[in-house]
C-alpha cells in the first residue's frame, strides 16, 4: 500500500506542475501528502469488538487541488488505510479510498470539506463523507497540514453483512506544498507599482538635493556678502587713519616754523606722509574638525532604516542638537552587486533616508550635505560576502 501512495505521489506532483507550466496560475495549485492513524467498523450491530469487526491502524493520504480565491476549493486523492483486526474475516485487513473534496475555505485556519468517492474493502463501493483541514503555514509555499475525516461506507462494501452502513475515522499529519507560478498580469502590475515607487523616490531624491544645492547656494551667497562687507569696513578704516595722520601733521608743521625762522630743514621732515595701507592677506580658511563619525548599514537592495539603525541615528540626532553649528556629511554606498545605474541611484535612496531620518529627529536642514557614490567607493573587498555587507552603508561624518 504504502509502494502505491508513493507512486500516486509522484504522479500527482508531475500532473501539477505540468498544469502549472500551461496554465498561468497563480498560487492556487498545491499538493499534499500525510500518515497518521485510523479506527474504523463495519456496521455489525454486535456486542463483541471480534464479532462486529472494530479496529484500527495507520493511515496515509496523497493529494491534489487547488483554491478558488478566498472561497474554497477542490482536491482529489487517494487515502490507503490499515486496520488490524476489523475485516479478517475477509482476509482484508487494507481499506482503499479514492475521493475527490468540496472545500469551504471560512478561515486561512480552517476549511471544512465534503467528500465522495470509490472504497474498496472485500468489495468496492460508493461511500462519503466529511472532514476538516488546519492549515498551519510554515514559509511562503509549505503548510502543516492536520486532516480529519469521517468515512461512511454502504454495506456492500463488505460479502455477506446485510447490516447497515459502516464507519471510518481518519487523523493525519502532513504537509501541502503551494506551486506559484505567477500571473503575467500580476506581475506586470507588481512591476509597475516597483517601477512607480522607484521614480517616486528618484523624484523625493532630486527634490531633496535640489533643495540641498539652493541652501549651499544662499550660504555661499551670505558668506561672500559678509566677507565683503569685512573687506569694506578695513578699507574705510585705513583711510580714516591715514586721514587722521595728515591733519596730525599739517597741525604741526606752523608751530616749527615759528620757533626756528631762520633755518631751513636740511634733512627729512619730521612727520612722514602716510604711508599707503598695507594689503592684509586673507587668512587661509581654517579646515573643519572632526566631531563625530557613524556608519550605518542596509541588506542587498533595501534603504529602508530598521531598528539598529535608528538606535545609531538617534545618537547622531542627539550629538547634533549639541552642537548646533556642525554640520553632518552624509554619504551612500552599495556594494557591487547590481547594475552601475541602479547602484548609483540606491546609494542616493540610503543617503536620503538617513537625512529624513535626521530632519524627522528636528535637525535643521543646512546642517547637512548629502551624496550618493554607487559601488565606486568600496570600504572593503567586494569578493566576499562579508566585504559586500560592510560596503552598503552610508557614513555620517559630523565636522565644524
Amino acid at each position: 500500500m504504502k509502494k502505491f501512495a508513493l507512486i500516486i505521489l509522484t504522479a500527482a506532483l508531475a500532473s501539477a506542475s505540468a498544469a502549472a507550466q500551461s496554465q498561468n496560475i497563480d498560487k492556487h495549485w498545491y499538493i499534499g501528502a500525510g500518515i497518521g492513524i485510523n479506527v474504523g467498523i463495519d456496521g455489525q450491530k454486535y456486542v463483541s469488538r471480534v464479532q462486529s469487526h472494530i479496529g484500527g491502524g495507520d493511515a496515509v493520504d496523497v493529494y491534489l487541488g487547488r483554491f478558488w480565491g478566498k472561497v474554497g476549493g477542490f482536491r482529489a486523492g487517494y487515502q490507503g488505510l490499515k486496520i488490524s483486526n476489523q475485516y479478517t474475516d475477509y482476509n482484508k485487513t487494507n481499506f482503499s479510498y479514492f475521493h475527490a473534496d468540496l472545500m469551504a475555505r471560512l478561515a486561512d485556519a480552517f476549511v471544512p470539506y465534503l467528500h465522495a468517492g470509490y472504497a474498496h474493502i472485500d468489495k468496492g463501493s460508493p461511500a462519503a463523507g466529511v472532514g476538516v483541514m488546519l492549515p498551519i503555514r510554515l514559509f511562503k509555499q509549505l503548510y502543516i497540514i492536520p486532516d480529519g475525516k469521517l468515512t461512511f461506507l454502504n454495506s456492500n462494501a463488505f460479502s455477506g453483512i446485510g447490516a447497515g452502513l459502516g464507519a471510518n475515522l481518519s487523523a493525519t499529519m502532513g504537509l501541502r506544498l503551494t506551486l506559484e507560478g505567477e500571473d503575467p498580469a500580476h506581475k506586470a502590475a507588481r512591476q509597475a507599482r516597483h517601477a512607480e515607487k522607484a521614480a517616486a523616490a528618484a523624484a523625493a531624491l532630486a527634490t531633496a538635493r535640489a533643495a540641498m544645492a539652493r541652501q549651499e547656494a544662499e550660504a555661499a551667497a551670505a558668506k561672500a556678502a559678509a566677507e565683503k562687507a569685512e573687506a569694506e569696513a578695513a578699507a574705510d578704516a585705513a583711510e580714516k587713519a591715514a586721514a587722521e595722520a595728515a591733519e596730525k601733521a599739517a597741525a604741526e608743521k606752523p608751530a616749527e616754523s615759528t620757533a626756528q625762522p631762520a633755518v631751513q630743514p636740511t634733512t627729512q621732515p619730521a612727520v612722514q606722509p602716510a604711508a599707503e595701507p598695507a594689503t592684509v592677506p586673507a587668512a587661509e580658511p581654517a579646515k573643519p574638525v572632526e566631531l563625530m563619525r557613524e556608519v550605518v548599514y542596509f541588506d542587498t537592495n533595501i534603504y529602508t532604516i530598521d531598528a539598529k539603525a535608528a538606535k545609531t541615528l538617534d545618537k547622531v540626532a542627539a550629538f547634533m542638537k549639541k552642537h548646533p553649528g556642525a554640520k553632518a556629511y552624509i554619504y551612500g554606498h552599495t556594494d557591487s552587486t547590481g547594475t552601475e545605474g541602479w547602484n548609483s541611484t540606491l546609494s542616493g535612496h540610503r543617503a536620503v533616508a538617513v537625512l529624513d531620518y535626521l530632519i524627522g529627529k528636528g535637525i535643521s536642514t543646512s546642517s547637512f550635505v548629502f551624496e550618493g557614490f554607487g559601488e565606486t567607493r568600496p570600504a572593503h573587498s567586494n569578493s566576499s560576502k562579508e566585504g559586500r555587507a560592510r560596503n552598503r552603508r552610508v557614513e555620517i561624518c559630523i565636522a565644524e
